[in-house]
């Protein structure tokens, strides 16, 4: 037989149990909560009219090479332009290694900036690229690039026809 006793430290046992398990699942919604209201603030910050202006004009630059990029648009001939284009590409710096922390939802982000951020890491990787070689090492934008190609993976995913305007933000008109 049971006694009052048993019956009394196995209803304490699931009690604790319960609240133990609720407590997790409370703090998990939280967290991600958390992290959504984190992501939709810097994505607000981000897609500001004035940085889509700037998204607008890095998208319209044009360059045959690195040497003729930088003679248009680096730091030495063009402080206007390197200025909006370390801007973007810092704030998606952060915010990939947010993503790849964990403390920034990549979903939230493909669902209000893909295009922004897919579109500048394109057009911008080879820049990259060869900035890191030239100047900032080989771990230099690492969580931009980590946050393009994340989002890239993603697009793939959802619109698997989807292909890059060659001209960007430019006009084309119908043929």
């Amino acid at each position: 037989m049971v006694d009052a006793q048993t019956i009394g430290v196995l209803v304490t046992a699931a009690s604790v149990t319960v609240a133990a398990i609720y407590y997790i699942m409370t703090l998990r919604i939280n967290q991600r909560n958390g992290r959504i209201t984190l992501t939709n603030n810097i994505m607000q910050s981000i897609l500001t009219k004035e940085n889509l202006r700037d998204f607008g004009e890095l998208m319209n630059m044009t360059w045959v090479s690195y040497d003729d990029f930088e003679k248009k648009y680096g730091s030495d001939f063009n402080l206007d332009n390197f200025g909006k284009r370390m801007s973007a590409w810092h704030s998606y710096e952060a915010l990939g290694n947010l993503v790849r922390q964990g403390l920034a939802d990549r979903d939230t982000i493909y669902n209000s900036g893909t295009i922004c951020i897919l579109w500048t890491w394109v057009k911008f990787k080879p820049v990259i690229e060869e900035y890191r070689r030239r100047y900032g090492g080989r771990d230099a934008l690492k969580g931009f690039e980590y946050l393009g190609d994340s989002l890239m993976r993603l697009k793939k995913l959802k619109d698997p026809g989807f292909e890059f305007p060659v001209e960007f933000t430019r006009y084309i008109p119908d043929k």
